[in-house]
């Protein structure tokens, strides 16, 4: 968590650090996505039977699997 940038001094503003406010920022989009991703293939057994509902689910997988590829191929260095 961000506790370590807590104020010192009373006086002190808390240091400010851009590259540690993308990088936890980036570190929880990614995470985001593998949680959905890894929910919604929990979730394919359920609609087995349903192929509309599949193709939905398979949609939506393909969809989130982009999203990881976009959050992994963005980087806030220099």
């Amino acid at each position: 968590s961000m506790s370590k940038h807590k104020e010192t001094e009373k006086n002190t503003p808390k240091p400010f650090d851009r590259g540690f406010v993308l990088e936890i920022t980036l570190r929880h989009m990614r995470r985001d996505v593998d949680i959905s991703i890894q929910n919604t293939m929990s979730r394919m057994v359920e609609f087995e039977s349903d192929p509309v509902k599949s193709q939905e689910v398979f949609k939506t997988l393909s969809q989130l699997h982009q999203l990881k590829k976009l959050a992994e191929g963005i980087s806030f260095s220099g």
